[in-house]
């Protein structure tokens, strides 16, 4: 059975079971997200996947192009999450969006209290992404 099928799989078990976040707790996550990370920032993790999809879609200043995306998701980017972050503490979600014609995945975190917000991931999506909501 080929990825995307398990994904659609479990999303569809999800949906059964009432897992899945709804549209209203996604909006509030990213309503929230993108509240706080106009205050506070967002801290951009530096990894290789990350800098090299910047550098391939000829973005300068990354940090204002990705608030700039962040700001543009809704629900329907929505596929993943919220998942328990043993890294960051608290709980990253993830989204899919298109630039330039590429899928890109993005997993962030809304971080700490009185912190900045973590956009762990924004880079060319290893697998093609499954939305719940599209």
């Amino acid at each position: 059975m080929s990825l995307t099928k398990v994904i659609s799989y479990l999303i569809l078990v999800c949906k059964t079971f009432n897992i899945l976040p709804n549209q209203q707790d996604i909006e509030n996550f990213l309503n929230d997200l993108k509240a706080k990370s106009k205050v506070f920032g967002m801290v951009i993790i530096n990894r290789e996947k990350n800098r090299n999809t910047l550098a391939e879609l000829e973005i300068g200043n990354s940090k204002v192009f990705c608030q700039s995306e962040i700001d543009k998701l809704t629900y329907k980017d929505y596929f993943n999450g919220p998942v328990a972050d043993s890294e960051h503490k608290g709980e990253y979600w993830e989204f899919g969006t298109m630039i330039k014609n590429n899928e890109i995945y993005i997993k962030v975190n809304i971080g700490q209290f009185n912190k900045s917000c973590i956009l762990i991931s924004f880079h060319f999506s290893e697998f093609k992404i499954s939305y719940p909501f599209k």
